[in-house]
């Protein structure tokens, strides 16, 4: 379990660091489709089999961010919850997790289960080169439907 929480804690951080990738394709539309790469960065392993379930939206606007103007950004082809969840499950398994992502928690699911909120996720682009990163994420592991651990990362 303690790899995964430090994995967890590693996935916050990558977030913060990679989200300027919103800004690389800003399409005329003010759509910006939402992708993710596994960092290639040394990894704990692990050989926890889990099950990963896709994150709610509790987010209370529809947009990503917006530039200087104003412009807002919204995702394109994947909600913001879905892509947090993916991504978190790919590094999860290039760590050696063996983590099943379904999009709802299951009466079936036992072991380690993830679940967890999108609570707010939003880029501001402040200049050529600046930006700032409102984000945060509630994440709640689970054991056999008793909750054993639970933190906000922001």
């Amino acid at each position: 379990m303690r790899i995964i929480m430090k994995k967890l804690n590693m996935i916050a951080a990558l977030f913060m660091l990679l989200t300027p990738i919103f800004w690389s394709c800003t399409a005329k539309d003010h759509n910006v489709t939402l992708t993710y790469e596994p960092a290639n960065m040394y990894r704990p392993q692990c050989s926890a089999e889990l099950t990963l379930i896709k994150f709610q939206d509790n987010r209370n606007r529809a947009e990503i961010g917006h530039k200087e103007e104003m412009a807002l950004y919204y995702p394109k082809y994947q909600e913001v919850n879905e892509w947090i969840s993916r991504a978190l499950q790919m590094e999860l398994d290039e760590a050696g997790c063996r983590a099943k992502y379904v999009e709802a928690l299951d009466d079936d699911s036992k072991g380690t289960v993830i679940v967890g909120q999108v609570k707010d996720l939003y880029l501001t682009k402040t200049s050529m080169i600046n930006y700032t990163v409102d984000m945060r994420l509630n994440v709640i592991l689970k054991q056999d439907g008793q909750e054993f651990w639970e933190k906000t990362y922001s």
